[in-house]
């Protein structure tokens, strides 16, 4: 009878890999983006316990405590028994459960404030739409017929091209400043826009 394969490789020692460098990669601090977080990580407590001292939570079902069916009809049918025995929860000892509240409370500070949204174009998507405006203004069905428009747009798409292009402050003030030319406000061209169809 023959050996299955993924057994016998399972057996093999693999001499070229260096179990120092793995150990060490393991014992690494993880890469953390939030900059509040790097600097209250303690490296010799665990994921868990580093997270319950910052007032955070590692699993999102344990902290929101969603309704469990399960525990409702289990606890229904204690009540009906009126056996209501408390169930003590095991828990590593943790010599103070917050030290850390502060880091919480500045993650939440940091996630109600508002991030404006920054659209930008490339390059070549403002040209091409600048090219189209100089060209024909509000015609958008003839932009559709001109040879620059080799990925053969429709004119709602290249409306819409357009409309992002006017969206991004920036580069609409940018390219009317290129052309000495004051920008026109964007609800006039946009209105404009809406005639045209």
């Amino acid at each position: 009878m023959p050996k299955v394969r993924k057994v016998a490789r399972r057996k093999k020692f693999r001499h070229t890999v260096n179990r120092k460098k793995l150990n060490r990669k393991k014992k690494r601090l993880p890469n953390i983006p939030c900059e509040a977080i790097k600097e209250a990580w303690d490296s010799t407590r665990s994921v868990n316990v580093n997270l319950r001292q910052m007032g955070l939570s590692s699993d999102p079902n344990v902290a929101l405590g969603l309704p469990n069916s399960k525990k409702k009809l289990a606890e229904a049918r204690q009540f009906n028994l009126e056996e209501k025995v408390p169930k003590k929860k095991k828990s590593a000892p943790v010599e103070d459960p917050f030290p850390k509240l502060a880091i919480a409370e500045r993650l939440e500070r940091e996630s109600k404030e508002r991030k404006r949204k920054t659209l930008r174009l490339s390059t070549m998507q403002v040209d091409k739409c600048a090219y189209y405006i100089e060209k024909y203004g509000n015609d958008y069905k003839a932009m559709t017929r001109d040879k620059m428009n080799y990925d053969q747009n429709t004119w709602k798409q290249l409306r819409a091209q357009i409309k992002k292009f006017m969206e991004c402050k920036e580069q609409w003030d940018e390219y009317w400043k290129s052309r000495d030319m004051e920008a026109p406000e964007r609800t006039v061209v946009k209105e404009a826009m809406e005639d045209s169809d």
